[in-house]
């Protein structure tokens, strides 16, 4: 006796193909930070905000919390600092 079909497999596996990479993305672009081409003002975002947005390359249409406004903002690139011990920590 089968639980699934063999057609709801592949709905399951491509759902799995799809919303995986999605969330992963969403994670990872949730640990950089953005900056406002309207406000300037920098910001990081919450994950469910990441999960589904517009984007080319690396220019992503996000609302900015300071001017309220839907645009293209910048991604920041992580930057190596280092602190009073020496080591480098990435911001």
């Amino acid at each position: 006796m089968h639980l699934i079909s063999t057609e709801g497999w592949v709905i399951i596996v491509l759902l799995g193909f799809t919303l995986i990479p999605t969330i992963v993305n969403g994670i990872y672009l949730s640990t950089r930070s953005f900056k406002c081409r309207t406000c300037d003002h920098i910001f990081k975002a919450q994950v469910y905000k990441l999960l589904f947005i517009t984007h080319f390359n690396d220019d992503y249409i996000i609302k900015c919390p300071n001017c309220q406004k839907k645009r293209i903002v910048f991604v920041l690139k992580k930057e190596k600092r280092k602190n009073s011990i020496g080591e480098e920590n990435e911001y």
